[in-house]
């Protein structure tokens, strides 16, 4: 027959020491919750100065269309390089056509 097993005994020091562990833990751990919290209204103020809200979804929601806005002006960018690329070459093609009559007989 087997027993379940028991936890040992434990002298009313050994619980002090356990329940005082504890309480030690409980203040760290509200200590980290209140640090979290102010730090967070922090964020939220910093957010809402700078970009107008301190909702979560809303920045989220400005920085997709930022990141939307960034792509259309890099396409534009890409676009207008290859257009000045497209244009020199023209350029270039006519000069050696110049050059080519300039040099016949």
């Amino acid at each position: 027959m087997t027993r379940s097993k028991q936890p040992s005994a434990q002298t009313i020091e050994q619980l002090q020491q356990r329940f005082h562990e504890f309480e030690h833990e409980k203040t760290r751990v509200e200590t980290n919750r209140e640090n979290a919290k102010r730090r967070l209204q922090l964020l939220k103020s910093e957010a809402l100065e700078k970009y107008g809200t301190g909702d979560l979804k809303a920045l989220e929601d400005q920085l997709q269309q930022l990141k939307i806005e960034n792509e259309e002006k890099r396409v534009n960018y890409q676009k207008e390089l290859d257009l000045i690329e497209q244009r020199l070459a023209e350029i270039e093609e006519k000069f050696a056509d110049i050059h080519v009559e300039n040099d016949s007989p």
